[in-house]
């Protein structure tokens, strides 16, 4: 279960990731690059931030459910002791 807090945590970090690693001319020309190739519009790049946005809580139960049907899986991450 994610709750509302850990994943507006979790958008914040990916926003200011994909923020950081655009920062010179030739990772934006890459991104086009990929979108052109991929078939979307070239700045699709710019609308990371909106996308991240729009991902809920439901969206993420989804998605797990979909890729974990018949298996269980936790994950605990903590600081060293």
């Amino acid at each position: 279960g994610v709750d509302e807090a850990e994943l507006s945590r979790c958008k914040a970090r990916l926003k200011a990731q994909k923020q950081l690693s655009m920062q010179t001319a030739s990772s934006r020309c890459m991104q086009a690059a990929l979108s052109a190739a991929y078939g979307e519009p070239a700045n699709m790049w710019r609308e990371y931030n909106a996308k991240i946005d729009e991902v809920t809580v439901e969206d993420l139960s989804k998605f797990a459910l979909r890729f974990t049907d018949d298996c269980c899986l936790e994950m605990i991450f903590s600081p060293e002791a």
